[in-house]
């Protein structure tokens, strides 16, 4: 896997920003250039090397990070971006996955119940082997009550690190939302 570079990085975060400030100066007419512009880099997604798909999804992450806290996307572009994390989140390599992950964060719906990168942070939370991806998850993961279910079970984890991020994710949650059944 390619090595974190500053200017590698540098790079990203100034095409981040340059594409976002684009994409608010055309919200107002179409969004019809920022999709053909995904479109092309979800292309890159497929390649065979694992550091074009690493930096795909680092992108992706610096991309929808730099969006703001109240912006909104569209559908069909939202729609897209995730069946294609969801993709790249079983991608043979674990840095890929961990960066898919990273990328979808921006994307959950806590309040749903059948939101699809929720259930495949669950999945990769139970299922995967690698215990970088599985802290990703839960770095990334947002509070809700099935998010507290996996997150008790996994203060039993095999990795110790990941029994810390577990007990510091429970930490985050306060005792007023929190329901006696």
């Amino acid at each position: 896997m390619a090595q974190e570079h500053p200017h590698i990085i540098n790079t990203l975060e100034f095409c981040a920003g340059f594409s976002m400030s684009l994409y608010s100066c055309a919200e107002s007419e179409s969004i019809e250039p920022m999709k053909s512009f995904l479109n092309k880099l979800f292309t890159f997604l497929l390649s065979y090397a694992n550091a074009v798909r690493y930096r795909i999804c680092h992108y992706l992450t610096m991309l929808l990070n730099s969006i703001g806290d109240h912006a909104v996307i569209d559908d069909n572009l939202c729609d897209q971006i995730t069946s294609r994390m969801i993709d790249r989140s079983m991608d043979k390599s674990l840095e890929v996955r961990a960066q898919a992950v990273f990328a979808s964060h921006r994307l959950q719906e806590p309040s749903n119940d059948q939101c699809p990168i929720i259930e495949m942070y669950l999945f990769h939370l139970y299922k995967d082997t690698k215990p970088e991806v599985r802290r990703a998850v839960l770095a990334t993961m947002s509070e809700n009550q099935k998010t507290l279910l996996a997150a008790l079970k996994k203060t039993r984890d095999i990795d110790d690190s990941m029994r810390k991020m577990a007990y510091e994710f429970i930490s985050k949650i306060t005792v007023s939302s929190l329901t006696i059944k």
